[in-house]
């Protein structure tokens, strides 16, 4: 004979089954989990680079704003004999507004991701005296070149959102009788007939009417 557990795991299975059916019903099959932000910056760690420089470029970004740890691999070594293990690899980097490279020493891998993201960033920050500024100058692309330091990241943040606010303006409402400058005049003023002047002659003149002559 079955026991009182093993008669009673069908009626858990459909109750569970039930209670499934009424959650994914009543929640929306995208809102189960909270999607996250879109990734704004970029911060590209290349080989040589200080821990204390990856800490401040980090702490630069606002809480507001979501970035990712990058570079060519899962880990990059810093000074110091430390690796640091980044978010993503380049290749598998998603799109961003601002790309960021810390001070270190960059390689073709770091260059080559710079010129591609030149074309779909909004804005690319160097440190102070990188060579690839000259490199990435005239190059395919509408991203601006900027050089400066990570303190300089949520400025750039809110010049590069500023101009995309700018770039697409809402559009003023126009007032109706702006939209149409011809409804004022759109009808024609009314025009009398001449029987209607012929009507008021007979009735109204001050002259007195003539008779008619009786046929003989």
């Amino acid at each position: 004979m079955l026991s009182d557990a093993s008669r009673d795991r069908p009626n858990r299975s459909i109750v569970t089954a039930l209670v499934l059916s009424v959650v994914a019903a009543a929640v929306p099959s995208g809102r189960l989990f909270a999607a996250a932000p879109a990734v704004r910056v970029l911060l590209v760690v290349p080989p040589g680079a200080e821990l204390a420089g990856v800490d401040r470029a980090r702490k630069a970004v606002p809480v507001s704003q979501a970035a990712l740890l990058v570079a060519e691999s899962d880990r990059v070594r810093v000074k110091g004999g430390l690796e640091v293990l980044v978010d993503l690899p380049l290749a598998s980097a998603p799109s961003a507004d601002l790309v960021v490279l810390l001070a270190g020493e960059p390689g073709s891998a770091e260059e080559a991701f710079l010129l591609e993201r030149k074309k779909t960033a909004r804005a690319v920050l160097l440190p102070p005296g990188s060579p690839l500024a000259e490199r990435l100058r005239g190059t395919a692309g509408g991203a601006l070149i900027l050089v400066g330091g990570s303190d300089a990241i949520p400025a750039v943040l809110e010049a590069i959102g500023a101009s995309a606010g700018a770039e697409s303006p809402a559009p003023r409402p126009t007032p109706a009788a702006a939209a149409s400058p011809r409804a004022i005049s759109a009808t024609p003023a009314a025009t009398p007939t001449r029987g209607a002047g012929r009507v008021f002659d007979r009735y109204f003149s001050s002259s007195p009417a003539t008779p008619t002559p009786t046929p003989r």
